[in-house]
C-alpha cells in the first residue's frame, strides 16, 4: 500500500509539473511562429524594394543613354558652351544615380 501512494503521489507531482510548464511551452511555440511569419512579412517587403531599386536603375540606364546621345547631338550641331555644360552635368549626375542605385541592390 506503501508504495501504491508513492507512485500515486508521485504521478500526481509530474502531472502538475508538466502542466505548469504546458503555458511556457505554447508561448515559445507561438513566439516562432509569429517570428515566421514576421520574416515573411520582411522577406516579402524586401523583394519588392529589390525589385523597385532594379526598376530604378534601369531607369537610370535608360535616361544615361538619352543624356550621352542629347550631349553628342548638341556637340555635333555646334551647340552653346552652356548648353554642353547642362549636357554633361547632367550625364554625371546620371552616373551618379547610377552608382547610388547599385549600392542600394547590394
Amino acid at each position: 500500500m506503501r508504495q501504491f501512494k508513492v507512485i500515486v503521489l508521485g504521478s500526481l507531482l509530474s502531472a502538475s509539473l508538466m502542466v505548469s510548464a504546458l503555458p511556457v511551452m505554447a508561448t515559445e511555440k507561438g513566439e516562432e511562429h509569429r517570428d515566421v511569419h514576421h520574416n515573411k512579412h520582411d522577406v516579402r517587403h524586401d523583394r519588392k524594394d529589390i525589385r523597385q531599386d532594379r526598376r530604378d536603375l534601369h531607369r537610370d540606364h535608360r535616361e544615361l543613354v538619352q543624356d550621352r546621345h542629347k550631349l553628342r547631338t548638341d556637340t555635333h550641331r555646334g551647340a552653346s558652351t552652356d548648353r554642353i555644360a547642362r549636357d554633361r552635368q547632367a550625364v554625371l549626375n546620371e552616373r551618379t544615380d547610377i552608382k547610388n542605385d547599385r549600392r542600394d541592390i547590394r
